[in-house]
């Protein structure tokens, strides 16, 4: 899966290399930008979800910590590719959990520490310019993430050394995000900027239920990652 991740990830950027050679002679030549921002990660569908009758699908994630790394060039004043460096930590719903858990299978205490994940995408952009200095783009983007899984640990009075472990806590997906980016030109080079993004993941994970080293048994964990990224930062034209 990381192969065709990665790969997948280099042909969208040989195609935008390649478009960028053919129009820089059909168009006229606007800045390159590139911008940092910073703010919140709102986990949605089954990957925040506390619903007691789903929970096998839920995540329990809590709104968490978004970065976010982009550049972009247009072609024209209103078409151009964008790329982005994302990075994202949640915390976990602890109490929820423990009152699904214990009341769906009566398993005891539930401590989950959180998930978190990093990824590269590229893909078009297109941009509506409201007034001399007031941008909206709009952009499809698509790439290569790997994701942290939470580890589970269950503490019963007969059994207390019961847990869950990933066997590989990175896992390697195929992620897409659209979004908008709303930017404003404070002046010739410099710029401020907000975005609304939605992030869609679904790796998978190999896990281990172990108990005192008396035995152990594996299991797997789709986990549906639905995150709306809402970001403000600074960046540059050049």
């Amino acid at each position: 899966m990381k192969k065709q991740c990665i790969l997948l990830t280099a042909c969208l950027f040989s195609f935008v290399i390649s478009f960028a050679q053919s129009a820089k002679s059909e168009t006229k030549k606007t800045p390159f930008q590139i911008g940092i921002l910073g703010g919140v990660g709102f986990p949605v569908g089954l990957f925040g979800s506390t619903n007691s009758t789903k929970y096998q699908d839920a995540g329990f994630a809590k709104p968490g910590l978004s970065l976010n790394l982009n550049g972009a060039y247009h072609f024209t004043d209103a078409f151009g590719i964008t790329a982005s460096a994302i990075y994202s930590r949640f915390n976990i719903d602890n109490d929820a959990a423990n009152r699904i858990f214990n009341g769906a299978t009566e398993i005891g205490e539930v401590s989950i520490d959180h998930w978190q994940y990093w990824g590269l995408m590229v893909g078009p952009m297109g941009t509506i310019k409201l007034n001399e200095d007031l941008f909206l783009d709009l952009k499809l983007i698509a790439g290569y993430a790997s994701a942290n899984a939470p580890t589970l640990k269950f503490q019963i009075e007969e059994i207390p050394d019961l847990s869950i472990n990933t066997t590989d806590k990175w896992k390697d997906a195929f992620v897409f995000q659209v979004g908008t980016d709303l930017r404003f030109n404070v002046d010739k080079n410099l710029f401020i900027m907000a975005n609304v993004d939605y992030n869609f993941m679904k790796p998978k994970w190999k896990y281990v239920l172990a108990n005192n080293g008396n035995g152990a048994t594996n299991f797997t964990i789709d986990q549906q990652m639905g995150v709306l990224d809402v970001n403000f930062g600074v960046g540059l034209n050049f």
